[in-house]
């Protein structure tokens, strides 16, 4: 039976509820007065009789998008039936209230639960993708409700007082099909954008590779003219013997790069040279192995490898000390403008240039950074970064470790670096940075335009649940539909089929 609007509710375009404006045939409610709860809970882990079975049993690990086929584990019968977990049944809602409170997903078979989820049974005629989009939508909502300080939790009370606008069911299917047509189109966009990404990867490798096998310079090595590249390393060994020196200590050698390590490297042009990173040094060293005391707002700076971004030093969250340690640690690490740092440690091979400040002669570090000294009238800081840039790959296979990679600073010693006169390496950055900049450009440009694109994806949710997503078209189409009735129709039908249940 067709269902006339206009005759049902006059000529009004909807009513106003409080705060929120709600739409013809739509219903300001508490989400509980739709959804049941049920809870999960977990086998005893210590009866093997109740694990690796056929039952798949999902925890928040396993909600990461909209549908969810596989878990990570499986329960057996046995453990079904000797804990309080419950199964979801395909197609069912299943709701994550700890840990990461507000995420959802669609089970797409019968799939037991953890205690960290909740299976969501929906009362009469409501849409799951309905449903599934406002939990998306309102997830932030479920944080702010969340408490707890190690482990966020959310209550079933506080999910039950979250507020809905209810659309009548045809129009539920109907925006739900807007939803996910513009979301298609919002992840074609975004798959292109994260491509292109990957292209300017690969294309900023190919600019630095060309670069330290002398390609770039080609030219300019026809016009210009350059020091001999064994004097240059002649002066460079001269440089190096006067630190030593002035130390008191010996110089530090390793082995020569080999005639089987120069085959297996890239051919150089003439007047480069393949040389170990340690002959371009004259000190390669890492921070405190061992911790100190923190003194907010000292002024004396404790970095470590998660400070190491962008090509620079980040002091923003950056660890303050005391002065006493400050000056212990500083005299292993003595950073000075122009030193070459390299995260050794958990994320390995970031790479920043120190720069003259006001913070460098208070900044020291952890063992997570390796500081590399070298003649700077000899040694270019951004030819030597850029370069390490290049070996990023290299530099992480030859890194030692299992659960926590490592560089050791033996090993990065050792490090084949190939070299041309200071006068070239300066021409090479110039190179490198003519290339790199309009890749950088572009590369701000897709990062701006995906978060325009997850903010779009915000926005057109917060349209679907304020009834602004349908154009006028649309919506005289769901009103034609069979079974088009408000939702205060839908409301009194779930208290009626909830007062029935009460009395069986």
């Amino acid at each position: 039976m067709k269902i006339n609007v206009k005759n049902m509710l006059g000529e009004k375009l909807g009513e106003k509820l409080g705060d929120d404006w709600v739409k013809v045939g739509w219903k300001n409610i508490n989400i509980g007065e739709i959804i049941d709860f049920v809870g999960g809970g977990t086998p005893d882990k210590k009866k093997s009789e109740y694990w690796n079975g056929n039952i798949k049993w999902a925890s928040v690990k396993d909600v990461k998008n909209k549908y969810l086929h596989e878990t990570q584990d499986r329960i057996t019968e046995l453990g079904l039936k000797n804990s309080s977990s419950q199964l979801a049944r395909e197609g069912e809602l299943i709701l994550v209230t700890r840990i990461s409170p507000g995420k959802c997903v669609i089970a797409k078979d019968d799939i037991a639960i953890n205690q960290d989820l909740k299976i969501v049974r929906l009362k009469s005629d409501v849409s799951t993708n309905f449903l599934y989009y406002f939990f998306t939508a309102t997830e932030n909502e479920f944080i702010k409700r969340s408490s707890g300080t190690t482990v966020k939790g959310i209550r079933l009370e506080e999910i039950r007082n979250v507020k809905l606008n209810l659309p009548p069911l045809p129009e539920q299917r109907a925006i739900v099909s807007k939803i996910e047509l513009l979301f298609s189109e919002l992840d074609n966009g975004i798959a292109n954008l994260k491509l292109a990404q990957e292209q300017l990867k690969v294309y900023r490798q190919a600019v630095l590779k060309k670069a330290f096998e002398g390609e770039l310079t080609k030219e300019w090595r026809k016009s210009n003219e350059n020091q001999d590249i064994n004097k240059f390393i002649y002066e460079i060994d001269e440089k190096r013997a006067d630190y030593f020196l002035q130390k008191g200590k010996k110089v530090k050698k390793v082995k020569p790069v080999s005639e089987e390590e120069i085959s297996e490297q890239s051919p150089l042009p003439l007047n480069w040279k393949h040389v170990r990173l340690n002959d371009l040094s004259f000190l390669i060293t890492d921070g405190k192995h061992g911790d100190c005391k923190n003194q907010d707002a000292s002024g004396y700076f404790f970095i470590s490898a998660k400070d190491i971004f962008d090509g620079k030093i980040n002091y923003k969250n950056a660890r303050q000390i005391t002065k006493d340690d400050f000056e212990e640690v500083h005299k292993r690490t003595d950073l000075q403008p122009e030193d070459v740092l390299v995260t050794n440690a958990g994320t390995i091979g970031r790479i920043a240039i120190a720069t003259a400040n006001d913070k460098t002669s208070k900044t020291t570090f952890q063992k997570s950074v390796a500081i590399i000294k070298k003649p700077n009238l000899l040694v270019d800081s951004k030819y030597l970064a850029y370069h390490l840039e290049n070996d990023v790959e290299r530099i992480k296979m030859v890194s030692k470790g299992t659960a926590q990679k490592n560089l050791l600073l033996g090993t990065m010693s050792e490090l084949i670096i190939s070299i041309c006169p200071f006068k070239e390496q300066k021409q090479v950055v110039t190179e490198i940075e003519t290339r790199l900049s309009v890749c950088d450009k572009v590369e701000q440009d897709i990062a701006e335009n995906l978060e325009k694109a997850e903010a779009l994806r915000q926005s057109i949710l917060k349209k679907a649940f304020e009834g602004k997503l349908l154009s006028e078209r649309e919506l005289e189409e769901v009103r034609l539909a069979e079974d088009w009735e408000p939702a205060e129709v839908l409301l009194k039908r779930v208290k009626a089929e909830r007062a029935e249940s009460g009395k069986r």
